[in-house]
């Protein structure tokens, strides 16, 4: 089971990965000021099925619009992300690998993990 999971989140992954290559490789995220995507905002819904929009405000971004594929795409990476991890928790509970979380963060506190 874990493996399909795993499988599915890395599937998710590729797919995100080849989307925002599009980006390292010269394809620049389209801008939008916050006004303009009030003033055209039926223009804005059909842009961003082809790629996100970032909303600016005094020219500093605020937010990115998405399309709702784009949206449970990343909703379904989320998920099999989380059934992954409760995966390999539950593993670990059966062999007997957890620690106590009151430990863990005392040796946090006391810095045993600054060097990580």
């Amino acid at each position: 089971m874990l493996k399909q999971f795993v499988s599915l989140a890395y599937d998710e992954f590729l797919r995100y990965i080849s989307y925002k290559s599009n980006e390292l490789n010269g394809v620049t995220m389209k801008t939008m000021t916050a006004n303009e995507a009030k003033t055209h905002f039926g223009e804005l819904i059909m842009k961003v099925q082809g790629t996100p929009i970032t909303i600016t405000k005094n020219n500093k971004p605020v937010a990115v619009v998405i399309s709702m594929e784009e949206y449970e795409m990343i909703e379904e990476m989320k998920l099999a992300t989380l059934k992954a991890r409760l995966e390999v928790s539950l593993r670990q509970e059966q062999a007997g690998e957890l620690h106590d979380g009151d430990a863990v963060f005392s040796d946090i506190r006391a810095g045993k993990f600054d060097q990580c």
